[in-house]
Order: C-alpha cells, then sequence, then structure tokens
C-alpha cells in the first residue's frame, strides 16, 4: 500500500478532477459536436440589444438609467430627426449624460431604413 502525505493527497485529488472534467468536456464536445470554450461566451451576438428607431417607451426604459421622461424625450428626437442613423447621436437628446450613454451603448443598435 502507498503512504502518501496529506499534500501528496490533495494533488492526486486535484490532478484527478481536473482529468475527469477535461473527460467531461471531450464527451459533450464529441456528442453535441459543439466546442467548449470561454471566449466563445464572450463573441456570440448580444440578442438583448434594442434597435434604437424601432423601440417603444417600455423598451427604452427598460434601458439602465432610462427614465419615463427620457424615454419621452427619445422618441421626440427620433421622430424629429427621422431616425438615429448613429448611437452616439443620442448623446444629444435631453437626459442623456455621458454616464447614462455609457451605460446603455451596449444594449443598442441602428437601423436605418432606405
Amino acid at each position: 500500500m502507498i503512504h502518501l502525505t496529506q499534500q501528496e493527497k490533495k494533488t492526486f485529488l486535484f490532478i484527478s478532477l481536473v482529468f475527469v472534467f477535461g473527460a467531461g468536456v471531450m464527451v459533450f464536445k464529441k456528442s453535441t459536436g459543439r466546442n467548449v470554450c470561454l471566449l466563445d461566451i464572450y463573441t456570440l451576438p448580444r440578442s438583448s440589444a434594442i434597435d434604437l428607431n424601432t423601440a417603444n417607451r417600455e423598451a427604452l426604459i427598460a434601458l439602465p438609467g432610462i427614465g419615463e421622461k427620457t424615454a419621452d424625450e427619445i422618441i421626440l428626437e427620433r421622430q424629429q430627426r427621422g431616425g438615429f442613423k448613429h448611437i452616439e447621436e443620442l448623446k444629444s437628446v435631453k437626459g442623456i449624460t455621458n454616464d447614462t450613454f455609457a451605460q446603455v451603448k451596449d444594449n443598442l443598435i441602428t437601423t436605418v431604413k432606405d
């Protein structure tokens, strides 16, 4: 029988767990055909992004830092402009500070209809 120190037991347990986890990832990859990588999670397209030119009042209010008055101002500005061509144009809306813009910019897209 092999006698191991407490540190050796912990090391062996850690290596065993890493091996089991790696084997699980390989089984998942072979059974689904999908690659498992944390980078894939961060490069997925944002499905939660809303279109600044079509978003209704409720969708705008759901954005961080946007209240009822600011949502109304965004819709008014959108109507006056005939739509936003770039997300940065949102900065000209009354109630949108640089901090507010920084909070919402990643949640917005703009599409311009011809």
